[in-house]
């Protein structure tokens, strides 16, 4: 059966570690919050890349919504994930410019941000074929790419705070983004011995023969609708509002979880400061290490402990979007009497997120008929990337307003 097939053959490993691996970029670049306060005198980076980030996301996952199925998994999914390695070195090589002297700060970021766009693109082409995998494979494969993605969080907090004792802020993100760089070629290449393990060879074989006979046949069709001017598409876009039918209400729930989540984590949550001075230099990574510890516990509940399920989702997303005027209230001058409260709130957010946001992905899977998994997979994930950007969008404009009542 195909929920068995994820847990066989380190398949359920490979899942877990290409979840984990596509969110390195993201968590390096937030894991290291300090050291771009340090290098650029502010947390504007902490606002700016999740805007650019984000906004890439959404453009290039219509696409690979769009044109994907045409492609292989390994097209999708294994090339990006190996020019992300090859993209962790920028951040180095232009620190290295830095303090040469060769770059001002301007340049600095412009090219730091240039690698969080070209990362971007490869991050959501890939990811967006993850979720298509997972939903080929099945909700335990689902599973595992989420509990990824919440485990690369602490591992990354993990590896920061390793890397910033005892070591230069240079030094440290020479070692941290390394480090990086070779977790995404070992995710490469267990996804590698993934598809060679005989209880997914024959599968994968069978699907790429469908796949380019259904490619075969769409280019057929189009063809005949150039030469006859027919309406014969009309097959193919009731596929697609039958799937959109099935999964809208998950889709939506998982843009407004995450809307809620990218407004108030990174830029806001990094807004706090501490009041104990002796935490000032550690404050930022505690906080980020908050809500990835949640976002983790969240994120590996639904495999043991389902409190959801579709009718409940409208209440919970109602419930979920209470944390923004919560952060809001909590940054305001005077509000925050201790650092407990902000650290609280910030695990708070990770684990509703990690939660509300996995089982949002696994109820589209189940609601899709079985032949439409992965494009229901597919839909659900571009729904969470537009999430995603728009959350960043309206966290620039939430700093605004936190930055003018501090003034």
């Amino acid at each position: 059966p195909a929920a068995t097939m994820a847990d066989t053959s380190g398949i359920f490993t490979g899942m877990l570690l290409l979840g984990a691996a596509n969110l390195i970029p993201w968590m390096t670049y937030l894991s290291m919050a300090d050291y771009f306060e340090l290098l650029y005198g502010d947390n504007q980076m902490e606002f700016c890349f999740p805007a650019v980030s984000t906004s890439v996301l959404v453009i290039s996952s219509a696409l690979n919504l769009a044109f994907g199925e045409r492609f292989s998994f390994t097209a999708r999914i294994l090339v990006p994930t190996l020019c992300m390695g090859v993209l962790m070195m920028t951040v180095p090589v232009v620190d290295v410019l830095v303090h040469r002297g060769i770059l001002g700060q301007s340049s600095a970021l412009a090219l730091t941000l240039g690698a969080v766009f070209a990362n971007a693109v490869c991050a959501s082409v890939a990811q967006s074929s993850m979720y298509g995998l997972a939903s080929f494979l099945g909700q335990s494969a689902t599973q595992a790419l989420q509990t990824g993605v919440g485990a690369i969080g602490i591992v990354a907090v993990g590896l920061r705070a390793l890397t910033k004792l005892g070591l230069s802020p240079s030094a440290s993100m020479w070692a941290f983004f390394s480090a990086g760089a070779a977790l995404l070629m070992l995710s490469a290449l267990q996804y590698s011995l993934m598809l060679a393990s005989p209880a997914l060879r024959a599968r994968m074989g069978a699907y790429e023969i469908k796949r380019r006979s259904v490619a075969s046949s769409e280019q057929s069709l189009k063809t005949q609708m150039l030469d006859e001017g027919t309406a014969s598409g009309q097959a193919e876009a009731g596929r697609w509002w039958s799937v959109l039918g099935s999964v809208w209400l998950p889709s939506a729930s998982v843009f407004v979880v995450f809307v809620v989540c990218l407004a108030c984590f990174p830029g806001l949550a990094t807004s706090f400061h501490a009041r104990n001075d002796a935490l000032s230099d550690w404050f930022p990574l505690l906080l980020v290490g908050a809500y990835n510890v949640g976002d983790f516990i969240g994120k590996a509940l639904p495999s043991r402990l389902r409190l959801i399920e579709i009718g409940q989702l409208p209440f919970c997303v109602c419930a979920h979007v209470c944390f923004v005027p919560a952060f809001l209230v909590l940054l305001q001058p005077g509000t925050c009497t201790s650092d407990l409260l902000p650290l609280g709130l910030v695990f708070a957010l990770g684990v509703c997120s990690g939660y509300v946001g996995c089982m949002c992905l696994v109820l589209a899977t189940e609601q899709a008929a079985p032949q439409d998994r992965e494009l229901a997979g597919m839909v659900s994930s571009f729904s969470l990337m537009v999430g995603l950007a728009s959350g960043s969008m309206l966290a620039l404009k939430l700093g605004e307003l936190v930055a003018s009542a501090a003034s």
